[in-house]
């Protein structure tokens, strides 16, 4: 089921986020070169060159994790 939930071409329009459950730090896994990596990695790059990565690490006090890119 969970393959069918997550695999590419599926999609949830209608889905809305609610209240926040926890303070927990998740990360996600997706397949090496399908269109979600390339998506993530490029929202990723954009987040990271136009600053707003900068602006979100300052929000919540975590500027010195961020890692300088090549």
């Amino acid at each position: 089921m969970a393959g069918s939930m997550v695999g590419e071409g599926t999609s949830y329009p209608d889905m809305v986020l609610g209240e926040k459950l926890t303070e927990e730090k998740y990360g996600a896994g997706c397949r090496k070169d399908s269109d979600l990596t390339s998506f993530i990695n490029q929202v990723l790059y954009e987040a990271d060159q136009d600053g707003t990565m900068q602006k979100i690490a300052e929000k919540y006090g975590v500027q010195e994790s961020l890692v300088e890119q090549p």
